[in-house]
């Protein structure tokens, strides 16, 4: 009964979020992604934990079906989701394109 409240809270979300947003469906499964392992981290410790996750996520080799930059897109959303995203010019983010 929780996982079924879950989904149905997630779906309802979605669909608030499809309203506003202007993101493609692959898109929305990179976010849908980094929305299910953002907090994956807090198994290692509370603190610094969306780096923890970042870590996992990258070094884990647990997402079967993604590309390496897709996984490394995933963590990198991980990561800075506590905090403003950084710049395409920032490191992090060197590579990728700007959508």
């Amino acid at each position: 009964e929780m996982f079924e409240s879950l989904r149905k809270c997630d779906e309802l979300a979605n669909r608030q979020f499809l309203d506003t947003a202007s993101l493609d469906e692959k898109d929305l499964e990179y976010l849908e992604a980094a929305c299910l392992l953002h907090n994956i981290g807090l198994f290692i410790g509370k603190k610094g934990y969306h780096k923890h996750s970042y870590h996992i996520i990258k070094n884990g080799q647990h997402l079967h079906g993604y590309s390496t930059e897709e996984v490394e897109l995933i963590a990198l959303l991980v990561k800075h989701h506590r905090k403003k995203f950084p710049k395409s010019t920032q490191g992090s983010l060197e590579g990728f394109q700007k959508e």
